[in-house]
């Protein structure tokens, strides 16, 4: 019977896809249905059974369908009749919905029993046992695998549980049974992108973490860097409520170069994240550690994010529709005095213009601002050819009225397989133009401190703005009186061409281009602050940009497998050239704001000579050699070896030419035999790598003397009378600039376990970045410009970092699966100077009237703030602060010496846990998000919680927790605050359900609320803050105000 019930599977597995492939074309008007039954079978090959006092052929009916799948055919042909119908060997049986249900009603239920195992015997507990076809009919195994179930006569059992191959199973005569289920290898089957090809998730040996579609986080979310947001171990994204986010993974490897991880689209490198829509992204694979990203050479230092886009199903057509709404609030913004409070806080002090002015509301007036996306693909074709295509707009407006963010786009991927499947090509095209309204964010900081009795309008000239003097302005006025539109339009294309020469043996060729068109337009009004100010009477502004990049690689990629031996080798050649090209002119002096920036030779100032014009261009090219061998034995024992060797025009040269080589061993435990007997554990998998990367992240010029235009005021013609415009040195040559090198060891630990309910890996890093580049001072003489871009320290990240993913219960109609991902990391900066400069540590960021924030010194890490020990207030408010002896002095009395490191401004430890829970066609998800151990210093408080910054306005804080100071600002760890914090950051409720339409597949609704709360010591408006690594926890006193988002959205599958 075992060996019946293995047929069957097979035969099933073998004719179900054929019985939905078989295309049917009819053309019939009022015609029996018996002849169309039998066009249908000399077409299809299936014949109809059935009995005719029950089915009435000779009734009369329509239908024309063309070259459609044969379940559509049917579905239609029964679409207003009784019949119903089951497809089965060949054969198509047919009876009356009635017959059906009365036999149902009147058919006889037997009570059968069963007990499920693995392929080890072993019991399997909480497997889901289904009556096919009827939902209302099931159960789930005990404690023993057991389970007992009265189903109707002839009725099929579907037996599924989590990691293993569901298996159907008809009721014969028998009443107890005995079912084994094959475990299902899927996860450790499961594709993973790679540098250049792809890899088994079993076959691994480097530290590689996978995020798919279904995977991805739900809502408003307008980036790829959102989707997977808190979902890899080690990738650090940060989303704060101004300047975009910033991302970085596995700490800080250099203190110039770039810190952005190398984006791969589709195999291209390079690629820019700003032409996804993330509606057609399939997966994101992320290569953490040096082994696995030293193929990419030069720019693999800070890790590899590998997108692949959406293709075609094989075979099937499909229409998908993606629409949401999405609503923000806010959630928090500085706390300011009222009128009243304003006056009462310092009568004496206080200039009363005699109004009430929310100026923040004022600002901020958009108060629920709307954003909405919507993206429509189509699909189809064959398993030769197939294409798919997405078209997609979004548009969103921004908390101040006017400023919005506007979108479009277009994506087409197209496969095509010819000469018996030897030859695949693969191509894709995209275009992408996006348009906004640029925000100056200086214009909220006075919004924060204008005076809160000053009128919005002038008394006297209720048409014009009220203009306080001075250096302040009406914030109102300057949004409403200067215009800016930035407009970005990116094309590009690639083609793949991969030729079977032999068995296993392919040639590949990869082609991609990218172009690219922005501009920026700015328009002063004549009546605007700055005009009237300055004397411009208008400004107009325009810069242009445009960029071109191509790529090629031309590669040889071989498979073999016998016996227990896999074999996987690819080599190849990659050349890749950039350009790019800015121009830029400005005018003043118009008589009419008519022409704003679209006539600028009309401003007067170009006659005088005054106006001002810029043009640059800059080329750089990289060209490298690559390859790797994977080997497996036995699929227990793997290894990997990659080297890249790449020259770039970057480097001096001495130094053009770096070589990266990696290597990674795997041992499988879970194969070998002193495991096999330990029934829980399903996998286990030991990694340890090494690899070498580069970082070019910086200029194209850098290492060579370049000559720039001196400012006017260089020299000065006695006899014209004038300052004469001059060139000079712009830059000091460097031969010997080479690369930055990240030496990385790697140790990791693949696991799953419980029958793969539980899974995971733990991975341990060192990372030495040598030779880190930074632009430090030079003497002058010998040196031609007072600073040069040299190779001066070396720097060392290591940590660890956790993924788990569990299912604890999985139900017939209800699962629960929770994720993990934790990881901390520590940063030291060996040394920073070499040779050519007598500096031992610089001074990043500074603070307005109070000095730098932070201090790059040997030793430490970076992001440390430095600066006075607080140490109280004297009986009159006056700062006390900690000398270097310890002892309590005055602001006046301290020298720079007192100075010390104040703490850590850069997140040393990341956790992320996700929950998602479904119930039928219900389902819920939330996910929670935080960083811990790090300060944040906050300027605003510093800036405007101070009685001195009166008669500005100032925070309430100033009259709380800072009444009792009453002196000039300071720069202390009186401002540093604990900057933990834990964020519900987005949770989604989601309802499935397939109508009872040939036309609509699937419709899923759905509602998300993201930044839904924040559990947090620190006072700011949000913890959470993007910046520069290297001065990371600073909290600028330039803001936006922090947004809730409740976003409503539809997906349709036709």
């Amino acid at each position: 019977m075992k060996n019946r019930v293995l047929i069957f599977l097979v035969l099933f597995l073998a004719f179900s896809p054929l019985v939905f492939a078989q295309k049917v074309s009819l053309n019939y008007h009022d015609s029996k249905l018996e002849k169309i039954f039998k066009e249908i079978t000399s077409q299809t090959g299936f014949s109809f059974t059935y009995s005719k006092p029950v089915v009435n052929v000779d009734k009369k009916t329509s239908i024309v369908v063309k070259n459609r799948d044969l379940d559509e055919v049917l579905d239609k042909l029964f679409k207003h009749t009784q019949i119903v119908y089951e497809i089965k060997d060949k054969k198509i049986y047919l009876t009356s919905k009635v017959h059906s249900q009365t036999d149902q009603k009147k058919g006889k239920r037997v009570k059968i029993k069963g007990t499920v195992l693995d392929e080890n015997g072993l019991a399997i507990i909480g497997a889901s046992i289904k009556a096919k076809g009827n939902s209302s009919i099931g159960t789930i195994t005990d404690f023993d695998g057991d389970f007992e179930l009265k189903v109707p006569q002839n009725t099929t059992l579907e037996i599924s549980y989590i990691g293993y191959i569901s298996k159907s199973l008809k009721i014969d005569e028998r009443k107890k049974y005995k079912i084994y289920l094959e475990e299902d290898n899927k996860l450790l089957d499961e594709v993973v992108v790679v540098g250049y090809g792809t890899q088994k998730r079993r076959q691994l040996t480097s530290s590689v973490a996978t995020v798919k579609s279904e995977e991805f986080n739900q809502g408003a979310v307008s980036s790829v860097y959102g989707l997977v947001q808190g979902k890899v171990p080690g990738l650090h994204i940060s989303r704060g409520t101004y300047g975009g986010s910033t991302v970085m993974l596995r700490g800080v490897s250099s203190v110039n170069g770039s810190q952005s991880p190398l984006v791969v689209i589709d195999g291209v490198p390079g690629a820019s994240t700003a032409n996804l829509d993330p509606n057609d992204i399939e997966s994101v694979d992320v290569l953490k550690d040096g082994s696995a990203a030293a193929i990419y050479g030069t720019r693999g230092t800070n890790g590899v994010i590998i997108i692949t886009t959406k293709t075609a199903d094989k075979d099937k057509s499909k229409i998908t529709l993606n629409s949401y709404v999405s609503f923000s609030k806010i959630a928090k913004q500085p706390d300011v005095l009222n009128a009243q409070e304003y006056l009462e806080f310092d009568p004496e002090a206080a200039y009363d213009y005699g109004c009430d002015t929310d100026w923040l509301r004022e600002t901020f007036n958009n108060r629920t601002p709307i954003k909405h996306h919507h993206n429509l693909s189509i699909s189809g074709g064959s398993a030769k050819t197939n294409y798919r295509m997405s078209f997609n707009y979004n548009s969103s407006e921004s908390l101040v009225k006017g400023k919005t963010n506007e979108g479009y786009g277009a994506r087409v991927n197209i496969r095509h397989k010819a000469f018996k499947n030897k030859l695949s090509i693969i191509g894709n095209m995209y275009t992408r133009v996006s348009k906004s309204n640029p925000i100056n964010y200086r214009n909220m900081e006075k919004a924060m401190r204008m005076n809160p009795t000053a009128p919005l309008f002038d008394p006297d000239n209720p048409n014009e703005f009220f203009e306080p003097g001075g250096d302040e302005y009406n914030p109102v006025a300057i949004f409403r009186q200067t215009k800016a539109q930035d407009k970005t339009i990116r094309l590009g294309g690639d083609v793949t061409f991969s030729l079977e020469l032999f068995p296993g043996l392919k040639a590949n060729m990869l082609y991609a281009m990218r172009p690219r068109y922005s501009s920026k337009k700015e328009y002063d009004a004549i009546d605007s602050y700055h005009s009237q100010k300055e004397l411009w009477s208008g400004r107009a502004y325009q810069r242009s940009s445009n960029s071109f990049d191509q790529l090629l690689d031309l590669s040889l990629s071989y498979v073999y497998e016998g016996g227990k031996n896999v074999l996987d080798i690819v080599g190849g050649y990659s050349f890749d050239d950039s350009k790019s090209e800015n121009m830029s002119a400005e005018n003043y002096g118009f008589l009419s704001d008519g022409f704003e920036w679209n006539n600028l030779s009309q401003g007067s100032w170009l006659a005088d000579g005054k106006a001002n014009m810029d043009s640059n261009k800059s080329m750089n090219r990289l060209i490298a050699l690559f390859g790797r061998v994977n080997y497996s034995y036995d699929d227990t024992y793997l290894m990997s070896l990659s080297f890249r060797n790449e020259g770039s025009t970057k480097f001096g040269k001495n130094n053009k030419w770096g070589f990266f080589p990696a290597f990674s061993f795997g041992w499988r435990l879970s194969n070998e035999k002193f495991f096999r007997s330990i029934d829980w554990l399903n996998d286990l998998k030991l990694r340890v790598g090494y690899g070498v990367t580069g970082n070019q992240g910086f200029g194209s010029y850098k290492s060579q003397t370049t000559i720039a235009a001196v400012k006017k005021g260089w020299f000065y013609d006695a006899e014209k009378d004038s300052w004469i415009m001059t060139y000079g040195p712009g830059r000091n040559a460097n031969p010997n600039l080479k690369w930055e090198k990240k030496h990385e060891w790697n140790l990791g630990l693949d696991f799953s376990l419980l029958n793969n309910r539980l899974s995971g890996n733990i991975d341990v890093y060192k990372r030495i970045t040598k030779d880190l580049l930074y632009d430090n001072a030079a003497p002058t003489p010998p040196m031609l410009y007072p600073t040069i871009f040299s190779n001066i320290g070396e720097m060392t990240n290591k940590g660890l970092e956790i993924g788990l993913h569990g299912t604890p219960i999985k139900l017939r109609d209800f699962q629960w699966d929770t994720s993990l991902t934790y990881s901390i990391f520590s940063n030291k900066l060996n040394s920073l100077f070499n040779e050519l400069t007598s500096m031992s540590y610089l001074d990043l960021e500074s603070l307005s009237g109070v000095g730098y924030a932070f201090r790059l010194e040997e030793g430490r890490g970076v992001s440390q703030f430095y600066g006075y020990k607080f140490a109280g207030f004297t009986d009159e408010g006056r700062w006390l602060l900690l000398n270097k002896e310890g002892e309590k002095v005055e602001r006046e009395d301290l020298v720079e010496s007192d100075k010390v490191y104040l703490g850590n401004g850069l997140p040393k430890m990341s956790l992320g846990i996700n929950n998602s829970f479904r119930y039928k066609d219900w389902s819920l998800s939330f996910f929670l998000r935080g960083d811990f151990l790090f300060k944040i210093l906050n300027d605003k408080e510093m800036q405007y919680a101070n009685r001195m910054a009166y008669p500005y306005n100032v925070l309430k804080s100033t009259t709380k927790k800072h009444k009792q100071l009453n002196d000039a600002k300071v720069y202390s760890d009186y401002y540093l605050e604990n900057g933990n914090y834990m964020k519900l950051d987005n949770i989604t409720l989601a309802y499935d359900f397939r109508p009872r339409t040939e036309y609509i597949k699937k419709i899923r609704f759905y509602a998300t609320g993201e930044n839904v709360f924040c559990i947090t010591n620190y006072s700011g408006i949000d913890p959470e803050l993007p910046g520069d690594p290297l001065t990371w926890g600073l909290d600028k006193k330039r803001f936006y105000p922090s947004t809730r988002n409740f976003t409503f959205g539809v997906d349709i599958t036709f």
